[in-house]
């Protein structure tokens, strides 16, 4: 009775060790996709269906060489992000309300890039508008209405 008893272990045995391989693959197959680059939850830059966060660069032209401070006012959609100066010499003081950011910026800018603004969709840069509403020069006094219309201000997506 007893070669019978080792002949009945043996094949528990072996389907014991057969199940758990397949345990151990099913495993390695399920950590191996989790290891992937293409996480589910990650942006699909080739679906421009789907948001895409990332950073607009807010220029500005005709920018005169004696300009002090500009105040100005970028409107968009979803302005919950951060919005920074691109150069380490210019200091902002921001307000927002709603989709439209008041920004005063106090240094010696240049034509050019001004603002870094991060958003939660970069395809939507052209729902994204920079305007300046006040110059002051170094010396204090203020720009002119008629001035103000000379400067331009464009958003553009970083590559």
């Amino acid at each position: 009775m007893s070669s019978h008893a080792v002949s009945f272990v043996a094949p528990v045995s072996a389907r014991f060790r057969s199940a758990r391989r397949l345990a151990t693959l099913v495993l390695v197959a399920a950590l191996a996709s989790a290891c992937t680059d293409a996480s589910p939850t990650a942006p699909d830059d080739s679906d421009p269906s789907k948001p895409q966060a990332g950073t607009l660069l807010l220029q500005l032209s005709e920018v005169q060489s004696a300009d002090a401070a500009f105040q100005l006012e970028v409107r968009g959609v979803r302005l919950t992000e951060d919005i920074t100066a691109a150069s380490p010499e210019l200091k902002l003081h921001v307000r927002q309300r709603g989709d439209v950011w008041q920004v005063a910026v106090f240094g010696t800018a240049t034509n050019g890039d001004l603002l870094r603004l991060r958003v939660p969709d970069v395809q939507e840069v052209a729902r994204y508008t920079i305007r300046v509403t006040d110059v002051a020069r170094g010396d204090g006094t203020l720009r002119s209405t008629e001035e103000l219309d000379l400067y331009r201000g464009t958003v553009r997506r970083i590559p």
